[in-house]
This record gives structure tokens, C-alpha cells and sequence, in this order.
């Protein structure tokens, strides 16, 4: 079933490949590009994780807060573009790296055993993707261009890895003489599973022209979606990055 995702994608990316390569007034470009940013699993799912497990718990034992804070996104990607007059198109493939950490404190009145615990969950997701990319040439004056662009696409994950970073802190009587100690412990693992999520782009590129190599810069936000909403919380991410990259006419 994961697999007929992918079908109408590689229709498409066909599709606007021989648009490209039949143009009679359009030149082609390569691009490669990297950058770097910032991702977290949007609020709607992590209000759907805390439903199950609740954001705050106080009792007669102990007080527990819980949040969700952004991870590291690294990504790298290559494009093919054909350049018919104002509006540059064609496919993509990419490689990204998203994390998002969970953050859970708990306190306990001081009692024989610990007092206090601190939990950092980092969740690591490696993807490739694929899909098609519109840019459009708003602005240029010289060497400069200015071009928004929307991109939509696909990214499969086989494998994701958890780094769990944990603290105990120790309240403990002895001899009616009162001490503490802290423990801090790690450890990490990675699960394998397929997963195909649907993936949107919007951003804006400035781009300095000089002859057949262009150096260009862009900025924008992303929006990834589960394909498959049986599971609960449907995971979804979003995440903004900053992208370097070299174009050139091929």
C-alpha cells in the first residue's frame, strides 16, 4: 500500500521532466543547495500526544510538566529547473535530517529515593524525498533576482533514532543527617519502520547572477504530513531553514 504513494509522484516528476526536455525555449539548471534549521512536531499533534498522557499530573506523590521544544534540521538537496521565461520548474531530491525533544520534569516531595527527575527525549527522523518545485522570477535588477517558489513532494523514512538523556536527583537520611546525590544517565537506539509522509514547501531565494555559476540564498517553512492517520497522534512536523546553494546552466 506505501508503495501506490508514490506512483501519481513519479507521474508527475515524468511529467514535468519531458516538459522540460522538450521546450524549445527553455534552458535548464542544476542546483545543489544545504542548509540548516529548526523542527518540532506541530501543536495539533502534540495537544493530540498530550491527550494520552497528559501535559502536567499532580498528585500526593509527585508533580510532573511536561513540553515539546525545537531539534536540529539539516538537509541537502539537488533540483533540475527549466527556465521558460518568468517561471522556473521541475523535480527534486533530497536527504533531511528532523529532530524534535521532549521534555518531561518530575518532583517528588523529599522521601527516601530520588526527588527529582529530568527527562530529554531527542527524536531523530532521516528521510529522503522527492517531488516538484515552482519558482517564480519576481524581481531583477542587474546580478540580483529575488524568486519565490511552493514545492510539493514526498519524503519515506525507514529508520529513526531516540537519544534519551536522563537525571535523578537523590534525597537520602542517614544517621539523621541529611544528603543528596545526583545520577545522570543516557542512552540511545534506533527503531527501523517505514513510514511516506506528504511534504510542502514555501519559501523565497535570492540569487546573485554572475555568468554560468550562480550562488543563491534561501529562506523558508515546511509543513509535513502523515500519510497514514491510523495511528494516533497522526504525526505531523513543521519547520523553518536557511539554505546555501550554487546553480548552475546545464
Amino acid at each position: 500500500m506505501k508503495k501506490n504513494y508514490y506512483l501519481p509522484l513519479l507521474s508527475l516528476i515524468v511529467f514535468f521532466g519531458n516538459l522540460t526536455l522538450e521546450a524549445q525555449t527553455t534552458s535548464l539548471n542544476f542546483e545543489i543547495l544545504g542548509g540548516i534549521g529548526f523542527s518540532n512536531v506541530s501543536g495539533k499533534s502534540q495537544n493530540e500526544f498530550f491527550d494520552i498522557v497528559g501535559r502536567t499530573d499532580v498528585n500526593q506523590i509527585e508533580e510532573r510538566k511536561s513540553h515539546f521544544s525545537p531539534g536540529l534540521y539539516a538537509g541537502i538537496e539537488m533540483r533540475i529547473l527549466s527556465t521558460p521565461k518568468r517561471y522556473y520548474f521541475g523535480p527534486y531530491i533530497s536527504f533531511s535530517r528532523y529532530s524534535s525533544i521532549f521534555n518531561s520534569t518530575s518532583k517528588r516531595e523529599e522521601s527516601l529515593g530520588w526527588t527529582y527527575r529530568n527527562d530529554k527525549i531527542n527524536n531523530i527522523e532521516y528521510r529522503f524525498g522527492m517531488g516538484i518545485m515552482v519558482q517564480y522570477l519576481a524581481l531583477q535588477k542587474n546580478n540580483h533576482l529575488v524568486q519565490p517558489y511552493i514545492s510539493l513532494g514526498g519524503e519515506y523514512r525507514h529508520f529513526y533514532k531516540t537519544i534519551h538523556d536522563q537525571e535523578l536527583r537523590f534525597y537520602m537520611d542517614r544517621n539523621q543527617t541529611n544528603y543528596t546525590f545526583t545520577e545522570v544517565g543516557k542512552h540511545s537506539y534506533i527503531e527501523f519502520r517505514d513510514h511516506l509522509l506528504w511534504r510542502g514547501d514555501i519559501g523565497i531565494t535570492y540569487t546573485y547572477k554572475v555568468k554560468n555559476k550562480v550562488p543563491f540564498a534561501e529562506i523558508g517553512f515546511r509543513y509535513v504530513l502523515d500519510t497514514n492517520d491510523s495511528d494516533f497522534p497522526r504525526e505531523r512536523w513543521q519547520l523553518f531553514f536557511f539554505n546555501l546553494g550554487m546553480r548552475m546552466s546545464i
